[in-house]
């Protein structure tokens, strides 16, 4: 009897220790989680966010890099969603924001922003040997507008069409921007000859060039672009278009923007 009791004893001391073992046990790991929690949603927030709210400021129309140091300083992100043209502001300038200036959030949080890809470029369509109207209705259509038209005495060419324009053919410009055409009127007289070339010449050696040929120099303008300064980069009447004697020739000099 004494053997069968010692070991009902044991046991009940053994049971005993395994369920203060599963209740330690439980307790650590509740608290262990419970730590978790409090650690992803209560602490780390407050330290990464810094708790509380502030007001959006207004970063319309500011630089980015000047935006980004007003929202550092309201402990607030920055971050660009797209870039869109804009005839206001220039490439790089904020032209949106949200939340919108003014709004009440907390403090590190994203503000999305989008900026300004300047005004919109547009290709300038192929219009030399087409009628003037048609010309300017594709050039419309394109967003761009005629600043002038000059006319030239061509035998090769019809009467009313196209025979040279600037910018030139494919190049990439502002949307708005003015161009110039030159149309045929025509042959007037006999006895005319090509245009020489004088792209790429000073105003000093094209004006040579010019009264060598009994040609009268007309209006020189000044147009504003990348490169060497002070070149012929337009001619009108254009190279190759048949001239004669006394007939007005037209430059466009490059300057520096």
């Amino acid at each position: 009897m004494q053997d069968y009791s010692d070991k009902k004893n044991v046991n009940k001391k053994s049971l005993k220790i395994i369920i203060e073992i599963a209740i330690s046990l439980g307790v650590f790991l509740f608290l262990f989680f419970l730590g978790v929690i409090l650690v992803n949603y209560v602490i780390l927030p407050l330290v990464i966010h810094g708790g509380g709210e502030t007001t959006v400021p207004d970063v319309v129309g500011k630089p980015v890099e000047e935006a980004q140091e007003i929202l550092k300083e309201y402990r607030l992100n920055i971050e660009i969603t797209e870039e869109k043209p804009d005839s206001i502001y220039p490439p790089g300038v904020v032209i949106e924001q949200k939340p919108v200036a003014g709004k009440k959030v907390r403090r590190g949080r994203n503000v999305y922003v989008i900026l300004s890809k300047g005004k919109e470029k547009v290709r300038v369509p192929n219009i030399v040997g087409l009628p003037l109207e048609r010309g300017i209705e594709l050039l419309d259509k394109a967003g761009l507008s005629v600043k002038k038209i000059d006319s030239v005495s061509v035998d090769t060419v019809e009467a009313g069409k196209i025979v040279a324009i600037h910018p030139a053919p494919d190049n990439y410009v502002k949307k708005g921007t003015h161009v110039y055409l030159t149309i045929s009127k025509g042959t007037e007289k006999e006895g005319g000859f090509p245009m020489p070339n004088l792209l790429g010449l000073t105003l000093i050696e094209a004006k040579k060039v010019i009264e060598e040929d009994s040609l009268v120099l007309g209006k020189v303008e000044e147009v504003e672009m990348e490169g060497e300064a002070g070149r012929v980069i337009l001619q009108s009447p254009n190279y190759g278009v048949i001239v004669f004697p006394g007939d007005t020739v037209k430059l466009f000099i490059s300057k520096k923007p």
